[in-house]
């Protein structure tokens, strides 16, 4: 279970070893005016370990909000271990119009990092450029720490976009399962 900038929460849990599911919203909003549509978030995930410190995903997320759609189909390669990797993402944004899927012109590239800095620390970034059509690009860069304890983490960043930098991100996480603390 996360919860991200106060209103959205989500929850993922691991269908198998090699597929996930999340589900999500901004519950918010569904209490001021569900009449304009249910908003929230879908994603499934489907990952294996390729080679000793290389695993490959396919994802695909959609997103609803306000009667609007959108999603996200996209490969992730993660290099590295369980406490410091870094990961590659290529993906393509895509709308729903009606019952139309319009693919649009628009691309997605990100990359992040996790550095483990201690026992119970450690520095993350994410950084994504979205191209479109048109020629505008959107560059997101960010840099944070986790805290971390034995089923919670609590992460706090700071996210840029062009020459704007220092908007803030919080976001806490308990989990139920997967243990990060002292190698267990």
């Amino acid at each position: 279970f996360t919860q991200k900038e106060i209103v959205f929460s989500a929850a993922a849990f691991g269908v198998t070893d090699h597929l996930s599911v999340l589900v999500g919203s901004i519950l918010p909003a569904l209490l001021f005016n569900p009449r304009e549509g249910a908003n929230g978030i879908l994603a499934l995930k489907y990952g294996r370990k390729v080679a000793p410190k290389t695993h490959v995903a396919v994802a695909a997320e959609v997103f609803g909000f306000g009667g609007e759609g959108f999603g996200l189909g996209g490969l992730i390669v993660t290099y590295g271990g369980h406490h410091d990797h870094i990961s590659l993402v290529a993906g393509k944004p895509f709308s729903f119009d009606g019952a139309r899927l319009d693919p649009g012109g628009s691309y997605l590239l990100a990359l992040a990092g996790t550095l483990r800095l201690g026992p119970r620390w450690a520095m993350l970034s994410e950084n994504w450029l979205i191209t479109a059509l048109d020629g505008s690009d959107v560059l997101i860069y960010s840099i944070g720490w986790r805290r971390f304890g034995r089923d919670h983490a609590f992460d706090l960043a700071f996210l840029g976009s062009g020459d704007v930098f220092g908007f803030p991100w919080v976001d806490w996480t308990y989990s139920w399962g997967q243990r990060d603390v002292d190698g267990k």
